[in-house]
């Protein structure tokens, strides 16, 4: 199945790929715990059927998102889950492919100080003996402004005691910024810079859309569907507060023809929502987006390789090329790990 997918998609393009299955992953707060991968052996047999999948193809990995984060954190679950030993065990396994580009997911949150910087440094020390790790995502599925995380990135090399490593930026949603603490379907966010490998930033080698544009991350008190499904308030908020919009010159949902709907992803300026969205093509509902490398709007590809709960691995891809970063905690945007990706059962 996945092979198939990873097929769609053209032999020059890059391929992005969110991993999202260690053992115990979200162990936190459980919110995306579960899944077939129980030990470090189902971890390897996960981490090979994606490796076989992907071969020797150009790819940029962005590496089990909130895993260091949550392993930094102070009495946090991340030492006694494991998370060390199966990080390595993932960055090993991944840097196998001479094409591939690995960039480790961090909490933001662990960057917003000296303090907290230095306690990530020592494991990015740690797992960049293991294999080709070019850095790390910031921002996952959060509403961190770009200017911010450009900030933490510095944080990070800081820490570090040197610039090798450099950072990938989720702006999906962070066209605004995040003014308040909240994660869930933020009403104020908007859709930030097009997934790119032009970044204007000198320690960001690319924005990505890692979360993609419209998707929800919950049923919560400011209105929402079920985490991950498509939510059609959100994206009309995000696209007619977002960068195209407000940068673009295009329309807002409100001023074209149409509203954009469950059903159908219309949008009213007589697109579809996947072409708006950088979302070539969804896999149960969900696409993961990525950066290109060109500053088009074009779609980019992204796949989310996870061991979902309550099924087997699952993948999901959105066909095109991009370059492409992210980070963060994967749930939604906040402290708090992220929903697992939608599934397909091989």
């Amino acid at each position: 199945m996945l092979s198939n997918m990873l097929n769609q998609c053209s032999e020059d393009t890059r391929l992005s790929i969110v991993v999202y299955g260690i053992p115990n992953k979200d162990c936190d707060a459980g919110l995306s715990s579960g899944g077939s991968v129980k030990s470090t052996d189902d971890y390897k047999a996960f981490l090979k059927q994606l490796t076989d999948a992907v071969g020797d193809r150009k790819v940029l990995y962005v590496v089990e998102p909130d895993a260091v984060g949550l392993l930094a954190k102070e009495n946090s679950c991340g030492s006694s889950a494991g998370y060390l030993e199966n990080l390595k065990v993932a960055v090993e396994a991944l840097s196998a492919n001479a094409n591939a580009e690995l960039y480790v997911d961090v909490g933001y949150w662990m960057l917003a100080d000296s303090t907290n910087s230095a306690k990530i440094a020592p494991i990015m020390q740690e797992l960049g003996t293991c294999g080709k790790v070019k850095g790390v995502t910031i921002n996952t599925s959060n509403y961190r402004s770009t200017d911010e995380c450009t900030t933490y990135c510095t944080n990070f090399q800081t820490a570090m005691g040197k610039s090798d490593m450099s950072c990938v930026v989720d702006t999906s949603r962070n066209y605004n910024g995040s003014p308040t603490s909240d994660w869930c379907n933020v009403q104020t966010a908007g859709i930030g810079k097009p997934p790119t490998s032009e970044t204007g930033v000198s320690n960001i080698d690319y924005f990505m859309w890692i979360k993609p544009p419209g998707e929800s991350d919950g049923e919560c008190s400011t209105g929402g569907t079920s985490a991950g499904s498509f939510y059609a308030d959100g994206f009309t908020k995000l696209w007619d507060q977002g960068y195209f919009v407000g940068e673009g010159g295009l329309k807002t949902i409100a001023a074209g023809t149409g509203v954009v709907t469950q059903q159908s992803n219309q949008t009213s300026a007589g697109s579809s929502v996947d072409q708006i969205s950088p979302v070539d093509q969804e896999v149960s509902g969900v696409g993961t987006v990525a950066p290109q490398d060109t500053d088009s709007y074009q779609t980019p590809t992204t796949t989310t390789a996870s061991a979902g709960s309550g099924a087997s691995q699952s993948y999901t891809i959105t066909p095109t090329a991009t370059q492409a970063p992210t980070q963060q905690p994967t749930q939604a945007p906040t402290q708090q790990p992220t929903e697992s990706p939608a599934e397909v059962i091989l």
